[in-house]
């Protein structure tokens, strides 16, 4: 305080990237990532496993992965080392499509790792900075949903790969659409019965799946939907 009584000034640091409050860039939404997340549902059920095909999927796992970690304020250096993950499993892609097969599914499989583990911790982080209950956060919710069912479709495809094609007891010769759609109908408890896993570790997969999208439902959803309620009832229906 200088001397005259007047107020001093000082000087503020802008907060960095990770410290900036909210949950999303300013101009973004969820809504962004769950365009993507299903076209990359839609690509990986209609398109076969094979040639530019995956490297279509590939392209789309991608752009979903960095578009949920730019928009959610991830560090640079994470940002930059997934791009390079990215690229570099495009570029091999590129290179196994006159090669095996089976180096292709490799490939998609572990971006696809990516995705299913990266984005969903992304969007929690972000969800957990949002000061208020409002759209994004259901937004929020709902990508999560949708991102877990990518993730177990990502760990039935790891153990299809890791066991030579044997993951379901009805087929052997499968694409990643079979496991996204497998790991749909068990999530929402639909059950069709026309896949189903052949071995105790998928079994035990798919009971876990089964549960925690009925648990995600119940508690998580239910939470926010009723903070929702609350807080527009406390703002007099002003909003």
């Amino acid at each position: 305080m200088p001397s005259d009584g007047a107020p001093s000034l000082r000087t503020v640091t802008p907060p960095a990237d990770d410290d900036r409050p909210g949950a999303l860039r300013p101009g973004w939404d969820f809504a962004w990532v769950i365009g993507l997340t299903i076209l990359t549902f839609g690509w990986g059920m209609v398109v076969d496993d094979d040639g530019a095909r995956v490297l279509g999927l590939l392209a789309l796992a991608s752009a979903t992965l960095l578009t949920t970690l730019w928009m959610t304020y991830a560090r640079w250096t994470t940002i930059a080392v997934w791009a390079v993950i990215c690229a570099g499993a495009m570029l091999s892609a590129v290179a196994a499509m006159a090669a095996d097969g089976n180096v292709a599914r490799s490939l998609r499989v572990l971006l696809t790792a990516g995705i299913a583990v990266v984005a969903p911790v992304a969007v929690a982080r972000a969800l957990v900075r949002q000061p208020v209950v409002n759209r994004q956060t259901i937004g929020g919710a709902v990508t999560l949903y949708l991102l877990v069912g990518m993730f177990f479709a990502f760990l039935y495809a790891g153990i299809d790969v890791a066991d030579h094609g044997s993951f379901f007891a009805e087929v052997t010769d499968t694409s990643f659409g079979d496991f996204l759609y497998f790991s749909y109908v068990t999530q929402t408890t639909v059950g069709y019965g026309d896949l189903t896993a052949s071995a105790d570790l998928g079994r035990t997969l798919a009971i876990l799946q089964a549960l925690t999208g009925q648990i995600y439902l119940v508690t998580v959803v239910a939470f926010v939907v009723g903070n929702l309620g609350r807080a527009r009832a406390g703002s007099g229906g002003r909003d």
